[in-house]
């Protein structure tokens, strides 16, 4: 594929360009600035011949359409219900904790029509957020303006003045390390609308309100035409395939007017008079070959006015073409509520803390709902893998990971070591209160084996020690068993043994 020489050719880029390269790598050497004109010279007789020479890429073979999956391209229409779904990421962090709109640009600009770098080239497309209230997790809520923070107040902040994410785009840092559930945001969208014109083969010229656009080409998979260099930027080309799908583009080609080519020819022609001076010897320094440039009459770029050629190549043979051209802009606002997470509002009413980092120190604590420190941050790591209320894992330090397990003693605000794991039995959730254990218990052949007991998460302690193979909660009481024996012991949910019973031999 050539791709576009539209931005490339411009003057003052490729002349700022030269004497950026002159400037900044030549020792003063006067044969040192000849080979540097030379190279420029010669890579703009390169670009002047490029945009002589037309390309041509061949469709796909219509026996492979059907299977090759570059061949078609799903252009579905853009609605404002795009913005109704959208989540929040939350991140925990003292003194102030952040949240991230969450949303898939990519997949916006698929349903508006473009490319993936459409809002890289148009910047001032981009959806615009507007926090208008948070909602925190102890039921509260409070408005933006006194929720979030505004740049300005960022940076009186510490650990803040290198963190460029401040209030950049989706990122909102908060005025607090209290946990947010969910926050409410207006959206600002400006896309612009375009107007459609559908070309029939036999068609050779487009009227627009902007200028006409004359097809000088439309067979087999090629489409060609010239349009004015003002809307050339503002049109968008798509093909249609005989079954009504859209083709993808396999290549494409730009030629440029008469004008920018008289510029690159006038460029070309003053780097060469340069040379000569150079080889005179009336230029011997950067900054002279800089006041020669400077002092060449050259046209303005502003004066570019013309038309443009432009060559696409389909995926296969064109049907139909959709010619859309953009039409004014008109901004669209629009008020949506955004939600942490299921899973993660889930784990917030199951535990009633968030795991929360401090920004001085790196280390790791718990935070309660008023984002008060429930445990102070003087671990490496804390993780909640497991999701088990009142239950972290623990890293003391950077070389190990999170895989210790502590209790979170609520009450006397700090973590108690266990003396027991949790494994795939406490996961099963069977009681609201009561959890299934396990540990490793070494054997005599050197091997181990998962001994289990009952916790009680409420309070930490283990009531029922760690000595069976099997456990199951019914009816208010807890069946404990082992493999090596007929009975089955039945405990109360205090841990008190009830009876035991003698195992049915099935």
């Amino acid at each position: 594929m050539i791709n576009s020489l539209t931005n490339n050719l411009k003057i003052q880029k490729l002349l700022f360009a030269i004497l950026l390269l002159l400037i900044v790598s030549c020792n003063g050497k006067n044969k040192e600035l000849l080979k540097k004109v030379d190279d420029k010279i010669a890579e703009l007789d390169s670009a002047i011949k490029l945009n002589s020479i037309k390309i041509s890429v061949e469709p796909i073979p219509e026996k492979e359409l059907s299977t090759d999956i570059t061949a078609f391209k799903d252009k579905s229409s853009y609605n404002s219900s795009f913005f109704d779904s959208l989540e929040i990421e939350t991140t925990s962090r003292f003194p102030n904790s952040f949240f991230l709109i969450d949303y898939d640009e990519f997949e916006l600009v698929r349903l508006l029509g473009f490319d993936n770098f459409y809002f890289n080239h148009n910047p001032n497309r981009k959806p615009k957020f507007e926090i208008q209230r948070v909602m925190y997790a102890d039921g509260t809520n409070e408005n933006a303006s006194t929720a979030i923070l505004n740049k300005s107040n960022a940076k009186k902040i510490p650990y803040f003045e290198n963190d460029k994410m401040i209030n950049s785009g989706l990122y909102f840092f908060q005025r607090n390390s209290k946990p947010i559930v969910g926050i409410e945001a207006k959206v600002i969208t400006n896309f612009t609308s375009t107007k459609d014109y559908y070309l029939e083969k036999n068609q050779k010229i487009i009227k627009t309100d902007k200028g006409d656009i004359k097809i000088l080409e439309f067979k087999n998979n090629e489409f060609t035409y010239n349009v004015p260099a003002t809307l050339a930027e503002k049109i968008e080309i798509n093909a249609l395939y005989k079954n009504g799908k859209y083709l993808t583009t396999k290549g494409s080609q730009t030629f440029e007017s008469t004008q920018q080519m008289k510029q690159l020819e006038e460029l070309e022609k003053a780097l060469k008079n340069a040379k000569d001076k150079i080889s005179e010897g009336k230029i011997n320094s950067e900054n002279e070959l800089l006041k020669f440039l400077e002092s060449e009459p050259m046209q303005s770029d502003s004066q570019s006015n013309g038309f443009i050629t432009k060559s696409i190549y389909f995926s296969a043979t064109i049907s139909k073409i959709i010619v859309s051209v953009a039409q004014n802009d008109k901004s669209v606002e629009s008020v949506h509520t955004y939600s942490i997470p299921k899973f993660k509002m889930g784990r917030y009413k199951e535990t009633g803390y968030v795991i929360c980092e401090d920004a001085k120190t790196g280390k790791k604590g718990i935070v309660d709902w008023n984002g008060k420190w429930l445990v102070k941050p003087i671990y490496h790591d804390i993780s909640q893998h497991n999701f088990v209320k009142n239950y972290v894992e623990v890293a003391l330090n950077e070389n190990e990971s999170a895989n210790t397990l502590y209790w979170v003693d609520k009450k006397n605000k700090r973590l108690v070591k266990s003396n027991y794991e949790l494994n795939s039995y406490t996961l099963q959730r069977d009681h609201p209160r009561l959890i299934i254990v396990g540990k490793p218990i070494r054997q005599a052949d050197g091997g181990t084996i998962d001994k289990l007991g009952v916790a009680d998460s409420e309070t930490g302690k283990l009531i029922i020690p760690l000595e069976y193979d099997h456990i199951t909660f019914s009816n208010e009481t807890i069946i404990c068993e082992r493999s090596n024996q007929k009975g089955v012991k039945i405990f109360n949910e205090k841990g008190a043994l009830l009876e035991v019973k003698t195992k049915r031999i099935a």
